[in-house]
């Protein structure tokens, strides 16, 4: 939920900085409208080329992507190739594009394949995706902090003090004047205080840890508002609230959600974000990779969210109208590895004898995973940026770039702002439609972090 991101519901992977920030938001898309359908690994006794009868309603279409689409649209085409075969549009072959339309993963409207293609660049060629598998820790990891919530919030955090204007364009008016951000209780607790005098925006929390780290597990005990169109949110920047880094400024620094979620959606969303600079309108052309550092407006955002199903946990239904406004507390974890970032929703803990962090166990939910896990190598949207770093960083970045470098934790609470949200900044809306906020808390009873 960067501060300089393009808004979450963005349906696109990359996106151009051609158009001006403020003005890529579509207020058609919301959470849910951004679902894709849920798919699984389908499995076939044989397979068959598009000559195949029972291919005839899929031939066509294929044809077309291959000779056409993939050239002028190759970003409908990078998230299905890079999940299901790791490769990009300019190595796909005829018969992987064959194997996302028997997958399903070419579009809602498009037909489907009866059949695999019996030769594929990344064999066997009627998988569509491997089944996810928690990770483990790589090894025994040690408590080096546990955020203090019993005096002044201002020793653990800075206060951030912006306006939502030209950020996410949430009615939220970040201020510090001890109402919007504070201790009660061993608890920190972030809160939508009252409306702006115009009602125009909405007085709101907003932290950034004073800390940064690289690597490690995290461990949020939060219980996180709900309804009346807010948008809450856990997550990791660089340096300062613009996401400058090593890297250059959001989003070539990097960004990591923990958790994200909008009015009674019972879902959060966990997700990475990160760009580079390319030629404008020109972000899936390896050739056209700048060493601008992001600079608008010639850069590209890739997010994981545009694979939206992929990025969602279901975390508890909530009922607006019976006046449920937040979720339980839930224990929110992120574990920050090498070559892969995971997160957990309520998981069990596991120590040694030393107190040492040494496994994290899934909770078993039949149907509803509550874990997810980005690997560098199987994430489009994290390898996308290879071409930017081996050009522009050729020796100070790891593979892990830009996932390799310090970052803060941020806390806050938007109200609207996100697509299909009933208000907006600058609009009298915030007060008249969305003043039910007002009062909204998001509250933490332990941060921990784990080395």
């Amino acid at each position: 939920m960067s501060g300089l991101r393009v808004p979450l519901l963005v349906a696109s992977f990359l996106l151009s900085s051609s158009c001006e920030l403020e003005a890529c938001d579509d207020s058609d898309f919301s959470l849910r409208q951004l679902r894709a359908r849920q798919f699984t690994n389908v499995s076939s006794e044989g397979c068959g080329g598009l000559d195949d009868p029972r291919n005839a309603d899929c031939a066509d279409a294929v044809q077309w992507a291959y000779e056409k689409g993939i050239k002028t649209h190759p970003g409908w085409y990078f998230i299905p190739l890079g999940k299901i075969s790791q490769i990009g549009p300019a190595d796909a072959k005829l018969n992987d594009l064959q194997r996302i339309f028997f997958c399903g993963r070419a579009g809602q409207s498009a037909p489907r394949c009866g059949l695999p293609p019996c030769g594929c660049s990344r064999p066997p060629c009627h998988m569509c995706e491997a089944p996810e598998v928690a990770p483990k820790l790589s090894k025994a990891f040690n408590l080096i902090k546990r955020f203090d919530f019993t005096g002044d919030p201002k020793r653990e955090f800075d206060i951030v003090q912006l306006p939502d204007q030209n950020m996410t364009h949430s009615c939220s008016n970040y201020v510090d004047d001890g109402q919007t951000v504070f201790t009660s209780n061993g608890r920190l607790v972030l809160k939508v205080a009252s409306a702006c005098p115009d009602g125009s925006c909405l007085n709101s929390g907003r932290v950034m840890s004073r800390d940064a780290f690289t690597y490690g597990v995290f461990t949020f005990s939060a219980k996180v508002p709900k309804c009346n169109a807010v948008w809450p949110a856990l997550w990791f920047l660089p340096q300062s609230s613009k996401g400058d880094g090593k890297y250059g400024p959001w989003p070539c620094s990097g960004e990591i959600d923990l958790l994200e979620t909008v009015n009674d959606d019972s879902h959060g969303a966990f997700n990475l974000v990160a760009g580079f600079g390319a030629a404008a309108g020109r972000c899936y052309d390896p050739a056209a990779v700048s060493c601008n550092a992001c600079a608008p407006p010639s850069y590209c955002t890739s997010t994981t969210l545009a694979d939206a199903e992929a990025s969602h946990v279901l975390v508890e239904d909530v009922d607006c109208a019976a006046g449920q406004n937040s979720w339980k507390e839930h224990l929110f974890v992120l574990v920050w590895q090498p070559h892969e970032i995971s997160a957990f929703l309520d998981p069990k803990l596991s120590f040694n004898s030393q107190g040492q962090l040494v496994a994290i166990q899934e909770k078993i939910r039949p149907g509803a995973p509550t874990f997810k896990t980005y690997q560098r190598d199987t994430t489009p949207t994290w390898s996308a940026v290879q071409d930017y770093m081996q050009k522009c960083f050729p020796g100070p970045h790891s593979p892990d770039a830009p996932f390799d470098i310090p970052m803060k934790i941020v806390l806050n609470i938007a109200v609207g702002g996100y697509g299909g949200a009933p208000c907006y900044w600058g609009e009298k809306t915030c007060a008249s439609s969305c003043g039910g906020a007002v009062g909204s808390e998001l509250i933490l009873s332990d941060i921990s972090v784990w080395q």
